[in-house]
C-alpha cells in the first residue's frame, strides 16, 4: 500500500514550503550568510597577512659572503709578474659568490611565488568551510541567527583546519 500524504496532519501545501525553505537555505543563504559574516570580520585578509608572515618568518636570510680580494689580486700584490697566470687560472670568489647568488635568486622567487598564491589558498578554505559545514550553516539561516552550532561559532578554527588541510596546501 503506497504512503497516503492526505493523511499527516499538515497539508501538501505546508511540506513543499518547507522542503523549499530548506533548499534555499542549505544552497543559498546559508553560504550567503558565512561569506557575508568572513567578509565583515576581515577574514580574508587575516589569512592573507598570517600565511604570508608565516611564509616571510621561515624565510633564511640569503648569507653574506665576505669581502676577500680575488685570487688574482693576492697573487699580483706579493709578486707582479704573477698577472700573466691570472689569464689561466679561474678566481674561485667569483665562481662561488655567483653560484650562491643564483641559488638565492631561486629561492626568493620560489618564496615570492609562494606569496603570490596566498590569495587562492585562504579563497580555498572558504570554500571547504562552506562544503564541509553546509547543514550547520543552513540551521544557522534558518533560525535567523537564533540558533549558533558550534562550527558557526568557532569559525576560526573551523577556518584555519580548511587552510591547513590537504585540499588547500600550497605547494612550493
Amino acid at each position: 500500500m503506497p504512503f497516503d500524504i492526505s493523511a499527516l496532519p499538515i497539508g501538501g501545501t505546508t511540506m513543499i514550503v518547507g522542503a523549499a525553505c530548506a533548499a534555499f537555505t542549505w544552497v543559498w543563504a546559508g553560504p550567503e550568510i558565512a561569506a557575508r559574516e568572513m567578509a565583515r570580520d576581515g577574514w580574508l585578509l587575516k589569512c592573507e597577512a598570517g600565511v604570508a608572515s608565516e611564509i616571510e618568518s621561515v624565510r633564511t636570510p640569503a648569507p653574506q659572503l665576505p669581502d676577500v680580494p680575488g685570487l688574482c689580486a693576492m697573487l699580483t700584490a706579493g709578486d707582479p709578474d704573477l698577472a700573466q697566470l691570472c689569464r689561466y687560472i679561474p678566481d674561485p670568489a667569483i665562481i662561488i659568490g655567483g653560484a650562491e647568488r643564483l641559488q638565492n635568486s631561486e629561492k626568493t622567487a620560489r618564496v615570492e611565488r609562494t606569496l603570490t598564491r596566498v590569495s587562492d589558498s585562504c579563497s580555498c578554505a572558504q570554500a571547504v568551510y562552506v562544503e564541509e559545514n553546509r547543514l550547520e550553516l543552513a540551521l544557522y539561516a534558518a533560525s535567523g541567527r537564533l540558533f549558533t552550532p558550534i562550527e558557526v561559532r568557532e569559525r576560526e578554527a573551523a577556518l584555519s583546519r580548511a587552510l591547513h588541510s590537504p585540499a588547500c596546501r600550497m605547494e612550493g
